[in-house]
């Protein structure tokens, strides 16, 4: 009964909401209740059953994009009180919710689960989502940084192309078990690197690559993963302006580079190619090390989000055994009653039984008293009639 009540409290509790509100993202979210505060535990189930009481995938979107505003506000107040720890918990956090987010949006738009004007209102949230206040990811550890500026401009990438995924395309995406947020960073690639949605979908599932991974092989430059924002993309005309003047200025940053070697030194050739080789041996091992520890954070993101699976599973079948009990309970209280009913109506029948066998019994008797009255008037009459004749024949 006590987990029944438990439950019930927190159906009730549901009504008030968390942190934010679900009717849209404010500039500077409320963080509620922070992570140093004894029921911050209490507020995470609270979103988690928020979440799993809600069927509409549109209001789940919002509430997700709400979710990370708050994480993100937490992570803010946590920093100014210097709680080290609890600003790397809380940006996990984030990146999770992030990541669900970024997933959920993406399939409210392509399945066209909104209109218009939703489509633009999340897109424009989801990327304001990923918009991080200046200075608040320094005191990270290197590892969840680079997991946070990773994540972040790939959700800026899927809130920028979102609204123009092929819905045919990404159906034949889906059944190879690709999320949606996948399928649009596939999409942006392909335009980006110039290839086929099909052949950049390859580096996804065959090759089990992620993002930067997928950039790297196809030769997309990092610095084009940067700075987007959603509304403001560049003309064609302004990127090709852009591309030649790199062109350009390659030229004649390649012709000055050609005259200063001509002029220098040719003893100082070596020294500047071991500097080269060095220079690219340190960058393939950063590489290396910041894919490694990228890899590390999402296997840890996975876990925890497992975990608070389970933790809804375990809380949903618990209120589904309390169902239970209190419906089984209700039955026996039921049949009960009719067992009940039915005694008292058989003992009625019996007892209108034994008063009518005992009104025929009366009857009955009354019938025989009448005839046995009967028959003894008439002997007696005979009787009567034989001793007048009698005397008479005296």
């Amino acid at each position: 009964m006590n987990k029944l009540v438990a439950s019930t409290i927190l159906t009730g509790l549901l009504a008030f909401g968390t942190g934010v509100s679900a009717q849209g993202v404010v500039e500077t979210a409320d963080p509620g209740t922070t992570p140093d505060e004894f029921l911050f535990t209490f507020d995470q189930l609270l979103e988690e059953l928020q979440l799993f009481l809600t069927f509409d995938n549109e209001k789940e979107a919002q509430l997700l994009l709400d979710f990370a505003n708050e994480r993100l506000a937490e992570a803010s107040v946590m920093s100014q009180e210097n709680k080290r720890e609890l600003v790397q918990e809380t940006f996990k956090d984030y990146l999770i919710t992030l990541k669900k987010a970024q997933e959920k949006v993406t399939e409210v738009i392509v399945e066209k689960e909104t209109d218009a004007t939703g489509e633009a209102r999340l897109a424009e949230e989801l990327e304001k989502a990923a918009n991080l206040e200046e200075g608040i990811t320094e005191e990270l550890e290197d590892g969840l940084k680079e997991s946070v500026t990773e994540e972040t401009e790939q959700t800026k990438i899927v809130a920028n192309v979102v609204k123009e995924l092929d819905r045919e395309m990404v159906s034949k995406l889906r059944e190879q078990n690709l999320g949606y947020g996948q399928i649009a960073q596939i999409f942006w690639l392909a335009r980006t690197a110039g290839k086929t949605v099909e052949e950049v979908a390859v580096v996804f599932t065959e090759e089990n690559a992620g993002l930067g991974q997928a950039a790297k092989q196809l030769k997309v430059h990092p610095s084009q993963m940067n700075g987007l924002v959603s509304g403001n993309k560049k003309s064609s005309d302004e990127e090709e302006m852009d591309t030649d003047k790199i062109d350009e200025r390659s030229v004649d940053e390649g012709s000055d580079a050609a005259t200063q070697a001509e002029e220098a030194d040719t003893t100082k050739e070596p020294d500047l190619t071991v500097q080269q080789v060095s220079t690219g041996v340190a960058s393939i091992a950063s590489t290396v090390m910041s894919t490694n520890a990228s890899d590390t954070e999402e296997k840890k993101a996975d876990t925890e989000l497992k975990a608070k699976a389970d933790t809804v599973k375990v809380a949903k079948k618990e209120m589904e055994t309390e169902k239970k009990a209190v419906e089984q309970k209700r039955e026996v209280r039921e049949k009960d009653e009719e067992n009940q009913k039915e005694q008292v109506i058989q003992a009625e029948e019996k007892q209108e039984e034994k008063t009518t066998e005992k009104e025929q019994a009366k009857t009955k008797e009354r019938k025989e008293n009448k005839e046995n009255k009967e028959k003894h008037d008439e002997e007696e009459s005979e009787e009567d009639d034989l001793n007048d004749e009698e005397s008479q024949d005296k």
